[in-house]
């Protein structure tokens, strides 16, 4: 997962790829806080990705509007850029 601003985490590469191939497809996989960010969701979408896959282990915010929040976030990305989108969430 990419964290701003510190050497914990995966480095964001800006001109690298963004997606993986799970078959014949393309996917762009979210993960987590990313679905939030402005910059990951871009990128990927730059890439023209089949999918956008949206991860999440919202456990510990179960009693907050954060896993709602989130939800809201990447399906608002999937339509903006008219990719289909499936998640999973642990609440």
């Amino acid at each position: 997962m990419w964290r701003p601003w510190d050497n914990i985490g995966v480095p964001i590469h800006y001109f690298g790829p963004t997606t993986l191939a799970i078959g014949p497809r393309r996917a762009a996989p979210i993960i987590c806080y990313e679905q939030l960010l402005v910059a990951p969701v871009l990128l990927s979408a730059q890439q023209r990705p089949d999918v956008l896959l949206a991860v999440a282990n919202d456990y510990w915010a179960k009693d907050t509007y954060i896993p709602n929040i989130q939800q809201a976030a990447i399906t608002a990305w999937s339509r903006l850029f008219w990719i289909p989108l499936v998640t999973a969430t642990n609440r």
